[in-house]
């Protein structure tokens, strides 16, 4: 028995030829066809009840089962959490252009000019971490432009990837202005600038051409990182530091970048924690570059098995064998396919081969293979996986990449495909950060239409992927203005699924960098109708707390995201963002928010809000009791708060409250609140003072 097939509502679609269109509806279940029930929500039993049941959940549930894991951002708009900066910058290795950038720095602003992958990022934060620590610095939004900005307070700011129209604005006096409000306000800014981006004559003063690091020194220092994280031992160390020192290391080095330094140092860190050779690390690099997958696709190009296993392999990497081997068997079809005349598989008489090729000697053809079984508990119960991937590190993002963008058809047959799986734990981890990282080398204003299929599918597993592919999209500073326009436009939809993906992209990497921005959208998700349907509104507000409650993790959100909340109670009564208002309000005072029963990095109470930021907690309260649909659940809020010696001082409730009485006067909410607490606690009253 099987749920109903998942389908791609076709409501609101972008105006695009560039929208694949629906995906055929997935097939029944082999093993219990003939004897099939449709569950459109709930779960279905088959089996005598006296005895053992296989219990087959429905849309209703099976649509919370996703992979709720979240990803911190590479860069954001806002300050960076201490222990981020403090885990960027271990084994941190000074380049030559160091000492440069911190005369220049003095200055208060620093022009930091550098090619990709040479390290100069990881410069700039150590830069403003010397000056202003660990938790001083601040990143800047990419589309910035420094000629027109303030800086807020004595930090230290970091703007990534300056784009050429800011670049044109910085003449001489609109840099001498920009360093004089930055001596002002005791703040330094460091931008870093892409090699290609031409800066005017007038910026040389403030300019330094970043010179990346000794690579040797680099992988050096990350292997003693792994070392003091206990992830190798002192002789392990002094083994992979000896074999750095060899001019095979050297020559794989010359001319590298930075992460080809990383890359190198956890291969050698690999092999020697596993008893390998050293020289498998190296093979295993070089089977990740272009000329290695070339090879490797040309060898496939004439064998589907092969070919359907490759492209099962590099989307789903580090997915146990079951899910690849499955999804590799509903692929290939598809793509037998494309060729003309396709036969049937023979062995090497020419004689049909009925028993077909074993599952290990099928990836060892494509350059993969089977990890040690382990045992998990990341999903509702302890099971065994083992885990497929390739030998080769970042194989599977360059055979994919090349598979999708470079061999026409072939991004179609794997959409499909894809969104026929049936859902297993990771899938949607997996597959959407690895078509994310496909999209970002992909060209064209119609990239990100490509992930319309899944952002509107009835499924939630499918949008979550689209969510995950789509922060990865924002990871990075070029893109990530184009990630947001994107989700702008999708917010502004009546399909409640889409809206649902924005709110689930919001709840991840994409939305913790730019937390400003992913309140705005989560703003015109709510805005828009309201769904008719009572569990497309049920999911909806689902989505739009997770979101929440991953904003709220972040200690620096809290006080937004509660202002946010008032904002959306001080809306028209019945309006979508009124009603979603009045629940966060109702689950604060009464219980937490996010719920028991949702996803949430930090639940938070009531007393944690007035504890952590009394203005915003203020607002919300005398907004709250001044809403007769809120006004009750605060009541017996504040009551608890009042009565609970711990939540007594959390609220710190001596002083909150004297404040609180002080707004009454034309307020009847408070009024109301102030008498019937009055009328409860009659002895805390003084006495000759009752009117």
């Amino acid at each position: 028995m099987n749920a109903p097939p998942d389908t791609a509502p076709q409501a609101d679609a972008p105006p695009s030829a560039d929208a694949p269109p629906a995906a055929d509806a997935m097939p029944a279940a082999a093993a219990y066809e003939g004897n099939t029930q449709r569950v459109g929500s709930g779960f279905a039993v088959m089996g005598g009840v006296g005895r053992d049941l296989l219990v087959f959940t429905g849309p209703g549930s099976r649509d919370e089962l996703v992979t709720e894991r979240v990803l911190p951002p590479g860069f954001r708009e806002g300050p960076y959490p201490e222990e981020e900066v403090a885990r960027k910058l271990r084994g941190f290795v000074e380049s030559p252009s160091h000492p440069e950038c911190r005369k220049v720095l003095g200055r208060g602003l620093l022009l930091l000019q550098a090619p990709a992958g040479s390290g100069a990022t990881t410069t700039a934060f150590a830069l403003l971490a010397q000056q202003y620590g660990c938790g001083g610095v601040v990143g800047l939004d990419p589309g910035e432009n420094p000629a027109e900005w303030s800086p807020k307070e004595a930090r230290g700011y970091l703007l990534q990837g300056l784009t050429q129209r800011a670049a044109d604005a910085l003449g001489e006096a609109g840099l001498m202005t920009l360093s004089g409000r930055l001596a002002e306000a005791g703040a330094w800014l460091v931008v870093t600038v892409g090699a290609d981006v031409r800066l005017p004559q007038d910026a040389d003063a403030w300019r330094v051409a970043h010179k990346a690091p000794a690579l040797r020194e680099v992988a050096a220092a990350r292997l003693r990182v792994r070392a003091a994280d206990g992830e190798l031992t002192s002789a392990q160390l002094a083994e992979c530091l000896e074999q750095l020192a060899d001019p095979e290391p050297g020559e794989h080095l010359a001319g590298a970048t930075v992460p080809v330094a990383v890359a190198l140092a956890e291969e050698l860190g690999d092999a020697a924690a596993a008893g390998r050779p050293a020289v498998t690390a190296l093979e295993n690099l070089r089977l990740g570059d272009e000329r290695s997958a070339g090879a490797t696709l040309e060898g496939a190009r004439n064998n589907a098995d092969r070919l359907a296993l490759l492209v099962a392999v590099a989307l789903l990497e580090r997915q146990d064998r079951t899910v690849v081997a499955s999804f590799a068997a509903s692929i290939r079809p598809a793509i037998a396919a494309r060729a003309a005349g396709a036969t049937s598989a023979t062995d090497d008489s020419g004689q049909p081969d009925f028993l077909g090729t074993p599952f290990e000697r099928q990836l060892a053809a494509v350059g993969a293979e089977l990890l040690p079984p382990r045992v998990t508990s990341a999903y509702r119960y302890r099971y065994v996986t083992q885990q497929v991937a390739f030998r080769g590190r970042y194989r599977a993002d360059t055979l994919l990449r090349r598979l999708c963008l470079e061999h026409e058809g072939m991004l179609d047959v794997l959409w499909e495909a894809l969104r026929a799986l049936p859902y297993q734990p990771g899938v949607d981890l997996a597959a959407g950060r690895a078509i994310g990282r496909v999209l970002t080398a992909a060209t064209g204003p119609g990239a990100l239409r490509l992930l319309w299929p899944f952002a509107t599918s009835d499924s939630r597993w499918q949008r979550r992927l689209a969510a995950y592919a789509l922060g990865e999209v924002g990871q990075h500073p070029t893109l990530a203005g184009a990630a947001h326009d994107h989700l702008r436009y999708w917010s502004s939809l009546r399909n409640v699924n889409i809206r649902c993906t924005v709110a689930e992209t919001c709840a991840g990497s994409l939305g913790l960098s730019r937390p400003a921005a992913a309140l705005k959208l989560l703003d015109t998700v709510l805005g828009g109708e309201p769904p008719g349907d009572a569990g497309d509104r049920a999911r909806l507000r689902n989505a739009v707390s997770f979101a929440l409650g991953v904003l709220l993790g972040e200690k620096t959100n809290q006080g937004m995201v509660v202002g946010q909340v008032v904002r959306w109670l001080e809306e028209p009564d019945g309006s979508l963002r009124h009603s979603y208002a009045v629940h966060v309000v109702e689950s604060l005072a009464l219980t937490t928010f996010p719920g028991s029963h949702q996803p949430g990095r930090r639940k938070i109470r009531l007393a944690d809000v007035l504890g952590d930021h009394p203005q915003q907690g203020m607002e919300l309260v005398v907004a709250a009791l001044g809403d007769p649909a809120a006004h009750d659940a605060v009541t017996r809020g504040m009551a608890d708060i009042e009565n609970d010696p711990a939540l007594h001082r959390r609220a710190a409730f001596d002083s909150f409250f004297p404040a609180l009485s002080k707004t009454a006067h034309g307020n009847r909410g408070v009024v109301r609140y102030l008498l019937a607490r009055y009328r409860m606690r009659p002895s805390a009253a003084p006495e000759g003072n009752v009117s």
